[in-house]
């Protein structure tokens, strides 16, 4: 019995048992590990298979697509190594952070041109914050109406929440007590607050 390869074309084309003596083209081999149909030059004189890292090396196998060889091993490439090969695409709004595929910032979309700073809102030290309703007024993002609504809903909210001091006040006084404590500057604000509104309503 034989254990035996064929060769043809300095490939191995078939890998068998045989009760018979090698005929040509045939070589004897003993627990032969390998692939039938590779080249015998990815095998040593005694037929044992190089390994692939010996293959790449003596230039006879390529490197595999999404692989690369360190500290002689073949390993998968990282995300940003394939892209940097070719071998995956990102959308013009993603970027790889940490070996995983991600979408970009709002900040880093506006500063490409992938996406618009819509008027609200600025760049600021590399951050997108709101503009203030004075910056919104100046650079006409809002209309001098909806500004003055935006300082009369303000000073509505100032007299909403003061509201306990004359609650307070008058209560004090329904019972007869002295008003120890004072009010006078809360009470100035309100009367201002509601001047302005007066005056703002007229304008809206």
């Amino acid at each position: 019995m034989f254990e035996i390869l064929k060769i043809e074309n300095e490939k191995i084309v078939s890998h068998s048992i045989v009760n018979r003596e090698p005929r040509e083209n045939e070589v004897v081999v003993n627990n032969w590990n390998g692939t039938v149909g590779e080249p015998i030059t990815y095998y040593d004189e005694n037929y044992k298979r190089y390994t692939d890292i010996e293959l790449i090396n003596k230039g006879l196998k390529e490197i595999p697509k999404g692989l690369k060889i360190e500290d002689d091993k073949l390993i998968e490439m990282s995300l940003q190594e394939k892209y940097e090969a070719g071998l995956i695409t990102l959308a013009p709004t993603q970027k790889i952070v940490d070996n995983w595929i991600v979408e970009k910032t709002q900040v880093e979309k506006i500063n490409e041109g992938l996406e618009e700073l819509p008027p609200q809102f600025k760049k600021e030290n590399g951050e997108i914050v709101s503009k203030t309703m004075e910056e919104m007024l100046a650079d006409g993002t809002i209309t001098q109406d909806e500004y003055n609504e935006y300082l009369v809903m303000n000073y509505k909210q100032y007299l909403d929440t003061t509201d306990w001091v004359v609650i307070k006040t008058l209560e004090l006084q329904m019972k007869g007590e002295k008003v120890t404590h004072d009010y006078s500057d809360i009470l100035a604000e309100r009367e201002k607050a509601r001047e302005e509104i007066n005056k703002l309503e007229k304008e809206v």
